[in-house]
């Protein structure tokens, strides 16, 4: 599946090779990341939002996550990375409306 407004993660969970849409930016899920998929370095959305990554990422996987470009989270967590995603997806749609 592809999703591409943080509405369409409501009562869904995504599963590994799912595509996420933040603004140009595109992810495909992995088992405990979000990859992107046009950029070498993974997490750059992080600081396009002004996020401290590991911060964010413990607050929406409800437990610390493990050290990577994109903070990892335990191994087929989807909901975790849905959390994530969606509280993304979010505060870029806030971003851009203001």
């Amino acid at each position: 599946m592809r999703y591409v407004k943080s509405t369409e993660l409501n009562h869904k969970i995504l599963r590994e090779n799912d595509l996420v849409q933040i603004g140009s930016r595109e992810f495909l899920v992995k088992e405990n990341h979000l990859k992107e998929t046009k950029e070498k370095r993974d997490g750059i959305i992080f600081e396009e939002l002004n996020l401290s990554r590991f911060e964010f990422c413990q607050q929406y996987y409800g437990y610390p996550p493990s050290y990577g470009c994109w903070p990892r989270s335990n191994d087929r967590d989807y909901k975790a990375l849905t959390r994530v995603a969606k509280a993304l997806m979010e505060l870029y749609e806030k971003q851009v409306t203001n």
